[in-house]
This record gives C-alpha cells, structure tokens and sequence, in this order.
C-alpha cells in the first residue's frame, strides 16, 4: 500500500481522507485500550487485512502528522476507560468492525465501529459502539445516504414514503437538467450546437471548465449552487410534509439518521481542540460524551422542524438541545447525476 501516491483534487477531500485515516487509526486504539484493561485473556479482534492497512496508516500519519501520534495515547486511554466503565458485566472481548458494518450484510451491526463482548450472571451479550472523533464544537456527521432512495429507506414507516421518493426523484432530474443548461448556456455551449439532454458529454470535459465544484468560475459554481438549493428545497417540503402527517413516526425514523440504528448503541463523541501554529500543530482534548438511546429519547420529545433558508444546500431539525443537520452534497463530480443526503448533528456548544 502506497500512500505516498494518493493524490486529492481538492483541500476538503484531503481533509475528509485524513480525518477518515485518523478515525480508523482511533477505533483500533480505542480496542486495543479496552481489551487491555479488561485482562489478558480479553482479545481485540480484527481481520488481518484492516490490521495490516492501520498498520499503513499510523506510519503514514507518523511521518506526517507526529503530533497526533503522540497526542492519541492519552485520549484513547481516557475513551476506553469510560466505555469499560459503561459495560454492564465483564468484558470478555473487542471486535473492530467499523470498516466492516456498511458492507457486511449483518444489518445488526449498523453504525458500529466496536462490538464489545460481556459477560453477566452467566449471560453473553453484546454492546454496540459508535465512535466519533472531530473538531470542538463541530457538526458530527452521523449517516450519508443516496437521494434517490433517503426518503423510501429511512422513512418506510409512512404509507406516503415511496410515493414521495418518486416525486422527489423527478424533481431531482428536473433540477439538474436545468443546471446542465444553464452552464451549457454559460459558457457558450449551447450558441456552439451543443444540446444539454441529461449528461455532461466530451464537449463539456473538452471545455476544461472543470467537474468539481471548487474549480469553477464563480458563476458557473452559483448555477450548481441553486441546483443544490432546489433538490433541499424539494426534500424539505417532502420532509415537512412527514412529520407533519405524524411526529411521532417521524421521530422513529430519525434514529439511524442520528446514528442510533441499533437501539443498545453507545455512541462516544471525542471532541478536539486543534491550533496550527507556523509548521507546528497543537491538538487538545475539549472533552467527550457518551450517549445511549435514553438521551436521543429525551432530545427528540421536543422536536420542530427549522426555517428553510432559500440560500443554502441545507436545513435543520431542531430539537431538544440538539441540532440535526440535512445537507445535499454531490457523491464526487456534479456532472454526474445523483446526490447524496449528509446527516450531521451539532450538539451545545463547547468552552
């Protein structure tokens, strides 16, 4: 594995590729320091090809980021020892499984990065954990979904649900074919010959005008802006119209949405100050907190929907103290039709 050849286009994939390698480095710590406390005969277990590919992954962070390195241990042992704490019975084993729930199949396992094995009066039985690590006072992100199929997978509760995907879909298709012909028109496309008829084609690559948002003039990027703006504004109104039809199965459906698949899910949000100073980084622990299905079950008897704001690619659901987040974001290039859905939460803010 070569990681020296990985290259990004832009600074925000380089940033969400770190942030992703630091997070699975994390989850494995975080294990291992579990295990560790539990005694010698508690075993961390994880396939032989991830733990090669961590393995990767800490000398590639060691060579560039030594701080983090040696910021981690300290962290890690303050996580595992309030997650041990929260364990009912004695631990008796640790799976990583963060990198193996999305495409497993075992449907059991849903935003689990840990599996914790215990033992009680004689009893096995397993503990889910959701292990997040970001930036103080940060939205967390929690599920990311594709926009052709959010509203019939998430909300299937709702008779209406599949009905409404369909409308939102063709929605969708009319908002982009709008987008490829106001840029097609932009840059001259159109007075050339060439039809905008769903598809981005050679014309368009032979432009040079660029498929990422980031290499745009900025009015060619404010076409793909109001193209954003539209389809949230179509989810909204499909959203608005579900929970007003009923909060409480609305509510119900926001469980995975915030993370909490798995209702006996401990989800351990680690929260970092981080300072950058010239050519050196400071990293510090704010604080984490650890929650249960008890505290979403609080969060959500007090839930609105928020104010849609015409100029932007998201909107908020407001609930008790907590927000979440729905934002629309291109799967990679907008030339390629099909969004994806981003689920983040944004919890009180922190000193």
């Amino acid at each position: 594995m070569n990681l020296e050849s990985w290259k990004f286009d832009t600074n925000a994939q380089n940033e969400a590729l770190i942030n992703e390698i630091k997070g699975a480095l994390f989850e494995y710590l975080v294990a291992k320091g579990i295990a560790g406390l539990s005694g010698p005969n508690c075993l961390c277990e994880i396939s032989p090809d991830l733990r090669n590919r961590l393995l990767h992954y800490e000398s590639w962070l060691r060579d560039h980021d030594l701080e983090l390195i040696m910021f981690l241990p300290g962290v890690v042992q303050q996580v595992a020892l309030a997650i041990k704490t929260s364990i009912p019975g004695k631990v008796t084993g640790v799976e990583v499984v963060g990198k193996l729930a999305g495409g497993s199949g075992q449907k059991e396992l849903h935003e689990s990065d840990l599996v914790i094995h215990a033992e009680k009066e004689g009893r096995t039985e397993d503990f889910f954990v959701g292990l997040k690590f970001c930036k103080t006072n940060s939205f967390v992100n929690t599920k990311s979904g594709g926009s052709q199929t959010f509203l019939a997978r998430y909300f299937d509760k709702f008779a209406q649900a599949a009905q409404l995907q369909k409308e939102f879909n063709l929605e969708m298709e009319h908002a982009y074919l709008i987008l490829g012909q106001n840029l097609y028109e932009e840059t001259g496309l159109s007075a050339q010959g060439y039809d905008f008829e769903g598809k981005f084609g050679e014309e368009w690559t032979n432009l040079g005008a660029g498929d990422l948002p980031g290499q745009l003039s900025p009015k060619l990027n404010n076409w793909v802006m109001q193209y954003y703006q539209s389809v949230i504004q179509s989810l909204y109104r499909k959203m608005s119209f579900l929970y007003q039809s009923s909060s409480q199965a609305f509510a119900e459906a926001l469980y995975p949405i915030m993370g909490f698949g798995a209702r006996n899910l401990i989800q351990v949000i680690v929260f970092i100050d981080y300072k950058k100073d010239e050519n050196k980084k400071q990293y510090s622990l704010n604080s984490f907190k650890i929650h249960s299905n008890r505290d979403l079950v609080e969060e959500l008897t007090d839930m609105q929907m928020g104010t849609l704001q015409t100029e932007i690619s998201s909107f908020e659901i407001l609930l008790k103290s907590w927000r979440l987040q729905i934002r629309v974001k291109p799967m990679n290039k907008f030339t390629v039709p099909g969004l994806k859905v981003n689920c983040s939460v944004k919890f009180p803010k922190l000193s």
